[in-house]
């Protein structure tokens, strides 16, 4: 079984924030082992989405609702570019299998679907075209473990 945790992390430019920790790693710095580029990307579960602006708030609940547990498979918006923190840069994807016990991040990637600021398609198009990443394993958490996580973010968020 992997470990997942949210704790606060010094990042780029001395700026701290709640970041997810994947068996004692950053994830940003876990997937910068498949391209250095990732390294600085912030969770979307961060609440720094723009709340003036539509496209950016249909974000933010379009990342909250596919981390709600189903009992099924969901694509996930993970890491986002921290210098405009929505959809139309860096936009990391995990595929999240919801199992009774466990919660597995199945299979990464760069969502790369064609960005449309159109607050009516917002945000639909994302995980229409995925670059799956093929050199990162599966990683299984208990489910109390990936709550608890995910919890910590929520108590941080402007409802």
């Amino acid at each position: 079984m992997d470990s997942i945790e949210a704790k606060y992390s010094l990042m780029l430019y001395n700026n701290e924030h709640l970041c997810v920790f994947v068996n004692g790693v950053r994830l940003d710095e876990l997937l910068s082992e498949v391209n250095k580029n990732y390294l600085g990307l912030v969770p979307a579960l961060l609440d720094w989405y723009d709340e003036n602006f539509t496209p950016s708030v249909k974000e933010k609940e379009y990342v909250w609702n596919q981390v709600k547990l189903e009992n099924g498979i969901k694509i996930l918006p993970i890491l986002l570019c921290p210098d405009d923190f929505d959809f139309s840069c860096t936009t990391i994807v995990v595929e999240v299998i919801d199992n009774s016990d466990t919660v597995v991040w199945n299979r990464f990637g760069a969502d790369i679907t064609e960005f449309s600021a159109d607050e009516v398609e917002l945000p639909k198009y994302i995980g229409k075209k995925i670059e799956w990443f093929h050199n990162i394993k599966p990683f299984i958490f208990s489910k109390k473990d990936y709550l608890k996580c995910i919890d910590l973010f929520k108590s941080n968020l402007a409802l």
